[in-house]
Formats: C-alpha cells, sequence, structure tokens
C-alpha cells in the first residue's frame, strides 16, 4: 500500500466498512459479550491482519477506558471491494463495572487492522446491576459454556486421530477404525479395533491394534480383517518402515516385525534408563523417532545400531512429522517444539488459545481439557493446532504466530487434524465427525464416523 493510499486511509477515504453485531445489546456484570466483527471491502483488495476488539466505559468528565479488550487474528486475508469478511468475538465484562446510567455508558468498537488505515465501527453496550452467574468464571483461561455438557472421553495422549493414506484416510477411535475416499466418501469400518492404526506406504494394508493386546492387518481396499496377532503389551503406535520390517510401540517396548508380523526383535533398554514412550513414527530406513516422557527428551532409534540422536525437551507428547518428514513437531502440556530430520530444534512457541472447557459453577480447579496435535502443512509454512478446548488454530510455523482461529459454528471441539495439501485438511472432532475444510473455513465435506 503506498504513501497516498495511506493518506487517504488517514482521512476515512477509501476505507473498508466495520461493523459491530452483538448477540444481546444489554448484559449484567461479569457477563460474556459475544458478538461478531464485520468488515466489508470498498474501492480496492485490503489485507486483513486482525480485528481488535474493546468493550469502552465511556464516563462524563474523564472519558473512555477499555476495560475489556480481545484480538481476532485474520492471517492477512484478502477484502475485496464489495466482499465481508466476519469472525466471531467473545469478551468478559469485569464484575466491578459500573452499570449503565448517570454518568456512564458503554461501547463495543471493533478496529480492523489494516496496513495504512484505521477503520472502525461501535455498538452500544448496556450494562445493568445485576451479577451474571458467569462472573466466577475466568473466561480468559477456559471457554465456559452456560450449562453441564457431556463429552467424549478420550484419554490425555488424545485417543481420537487421524492417519494419511496414499489415496485416503483413517478415523481412529479407539474402539473403531473407519476407512475414507480423499473425498470423504466411506470405504470401510471395523468395530473393535482403533487403538492405533497406520497404512502401509503404498496403501494397501493397515496395520491397528485393539484393547486387548492384539495386532491386525486390514485389507485397505475391503477393510478385511486378518488373523489377530497376540502382542506382549498394548500396542499404542505402529510404523512402517522402508525396508517392510514393521514397528509396534507399546509405553516401555519397541517390537519390531517382520512384513507378516511376527515379532524378530523387542527393544526395551535403549541405554539411557528411565523410559515412557509416549509416541513413534517411522523415520528414514530403519530408524524409528520416539518421545519419551520419563527420560525428557526425543530419540532417533536405529534397529540394528541402537540410539543415534537425541533432543532434550521436557516431558515431550505426540510426535507428528509433515508429509516429506522434514519437520516434526512435538507437543508439550504449553509448548510446540519444531525439529529437522536430525531432530535439530528450528522453533518453539507456545500452544494458542485457552487451557480447557468448563460449565457455569463447575467445581472449582476442573476442566475439561483437549490433548493439543500439531501438524505442519507440507509447504512447512503454516501449522494447525488445536487448544486446549478443541478450536482449531492456523499458526506460522517458524514463530506460532496465529493467522487465526476456526470458527467453532464451522468446526469444534477438535481432536485431530491432517492436511491434504497446503489449502485442504480433515478434522476429526468429538461429536464423531470427520470435516474436510480448506483453509480458509470453507466446509467441503461432512460426515458422522462414530
Amino acid at each position: 500500500m503506498g504513501l497516498f493510499d495511506s493518506i487517504r486511509g488517514a482521512m476515512g477515504q477509501g476505507q473498508p466498512t466495520v461493523r459491530v453485531h452483538l448477540e444481546t445489546l444489554e448484559l449484567p456484570r461479569g457477563g460474556l459479550v459475544k458478538g461478531t466483527a464485520e468488515v466489508v471491502g470498498t474501492e480496492r483488495a485490503v489485507p486483513l491482519t486482525a480485528f481488535d476488539i474493546q468493550v469502552v466505559q465511556i464516563t462524563q468528565n474523564v472519558g473512555k477506558n477499555a476495560v475489556a479488550k480481545g484480538r481476532v487474528s485474520m492471517g492477512g486475508v484478502q477484502v475485496q471491494p464489495g466482499q465481508s469478511v466476519t469472525a466471531p468475538f467473545e469478551l468478559q465484562l469485569p464484575l466491578g463495572s459500573a452499570p449503565t446510567g448517570g454518568l456512564t455508558s458503554y461501547e463495543v468498537v471493533v478496529s480492523a487492522d489494516v496496513p495504512g488505515m484505521d477503520p472502525k465501527g461501535s455498538a452500544p453496550l448496556t450494562v445493568t446491576d445485576e451479577v451474571d452467574p458467569m462472573s466466577r468464571e475466568d473466561a480468559t483461561r477456559y471457554h465456559v459454556l452456560p450449562e453441564q455438557r457431556s463429552f467424549r472421553h478420550s484419554s490425555v495422549r488424545g485417543d481420537f486421530r487421524l492417519s494419511l493414506m496414499p489415496d485416503g484416510f483413517l478415523g481412529i477411535w479407539k474402539t473403531r477404525l473407519t476407512c475414507r475416499n480423499a473425498d470423504g466418501g466411506l470405504r470401510w469400518t471395523l468395530d473393535g479395533w482403533g487403538r492405533t492404526a497406520s497404512a502401509s506406504p503404498d496403501g494397501s494394508r493397515v496395520a491397528t491394534s485393539d484393547r486387548n493386546k492384539r495386532l491386525c492387518f486390514v485389507d485397505a481396499a475391503t477393510g478385511q480383517p486378518g488373523q489377530p496377532i497376540d502382542m506382549p503389551s498394548w500396542v499404542d503406535d505402529i510404523a512402517f518402515l522402508e525396508d517392510g520390517t514393521i514397528v509396534a510401540a507399546g509405553s516401555e517396548a519397541l517390537f519390531v516385525l517382520d512384513a507378516q508380523g511376527q515379532l524378530q526383535n523387542t527393544l526395551e533398554d535403549l541405554g539411557y534408563g528411565a523410559r515412557f514412550f509416549s509416541s513413534m513414527i517411522a523415520g528414514p530406513g530403519r530408524v524409528v523417532f520416539v518421545s519419551d516422557a520419563n527420560a525428557n527428551k526425543v530419540v532417533a532409534v536405529d534397529l540394528d545400531r541402537g540410539v543415534v540422536g537425541s533432543a532434550e525437551i521436557r516431558s515431550p507428547g505426540a510426535l507428528h512429522p509433515n508429509h516429506d518428514r522434514s519437520l516434526i513437531a512435538v507437543d508439550t502440556s504449553s509448548a510446540v517444539h519444531v525439529l529437522d530430520g536430525q531432530l535439530q530444534p528450528k522453533a518453539q512457541w507456545k500452544i494458542p488459545g485457552k487451557e480447557g472447557v468448563r460449565y457455569v459453577g463447575q467445581e472449582p480447579h476442573s476442566y475439561t481439557h483437549w490433548k493439543s496435535h500439531p501438524r505442519i502443512a507440507p509447504g512447512r509454512t503454516n501449522t494447525l493446532i488445536n487448544d486446549g478446548t478443541g478450536l482449531l488454530w492456523l499458526v506460522d510455523t517458524p514463530s506460532g504466530r496465529p493467522h487465526r482461529s476456526f470458527d467453532r459454528a464451522v468446526v469444534d471441539y477438535v481432536e485431530d487434524t491432517m492436511w491434504w495439501d497446503d489449502q485442504h485438511f480433515v478434522a476429526i472432532t468429538n461429536d464423531g465427525k470427520v470435516r474436510g475444510l480448506r483453509v480458509d473455513g470453507t466446509v467441503v465435506f461432512e460426515d458422522q464416523d462414530a
């Protein structure tokens, strides 16, 4: 945007129009201000970085004071002339807010962060003298629901996952496994299996485990299961290696299998003491990468030579490679570490969003937490991650800076995601659905999966 445009913008000329739509125009103290910010393009396309939202208290003879602030990242989306771009927002009124009346009034002000311009819009808000039950809740830390809601139970490792296949994907539901084509069409369903699952590189077979310490190979085209194979322990992750070897990971051992699933070797002692394997993925050749929560490290294990590399990370969780495995995202309880294929650190950033979901009046310190799974796009620039409330974010991979969050009305309570390409992905959600989406939030398909 040139100097002339900036001058015109400062004078209010050529600026996009900003509108504020509130769900309710009257709220008690401590209540949640919910609404939608809208920007409408005018003369030319402009990039929208974010919406900045404020609840402003106006006191006669004193002036204006922002009592609540928020920012909704929009990732620089281009707003075309005549186009409307919207984003929902939510802010909490302070309990100590003076009620509207006499010398005091309120308005909700939305500013569109557009380079060289300062477009704003506002809407009046009335604050009553009543106290909202929400006032006892911390809406800055939690996504707070007005009443109790039950969710599909998932363990701390995150049980509901997606796994990419050459021509489709797997929906992993702990006790159900589904296989779908790239367009979302259901290929088959297999009940009783789905503790974990992985497809062979050629897409002809799927290996899956169950809660009875068994492994099974499934025909990827038909869903026909083979003879179950008894394993020494529960299998939490499965990896197909380049030479046809299969590695199944339990919490304290790696089981090396041949292509038919026959046990060839068991790796328990990796030479550094205490261990708890929280995640495993295939690496190059005969290498697997293992996340060891007890040892506070991610290690590269050569099946013939033992540990050949490591990265120190406190309480590492799941390992998520991008398509060519040149980058690996590792989640912890509050941060994401990005490593390269040699386990060298490339980036580290805080998981965006809130900690969990509560309902009004729930016992103190009690909430439902979603396990975050960072998924790096094939082009490596962007990463999808669900926060502790199941809200889905698109962030910049090197910096962790949020580009945007996805509207809860479109996709909510996200358990895991999977990229097709840099513009399309699939999300699996707690309500038992899988959704195909574009990065602009457009839904491509939606199907009930479990």
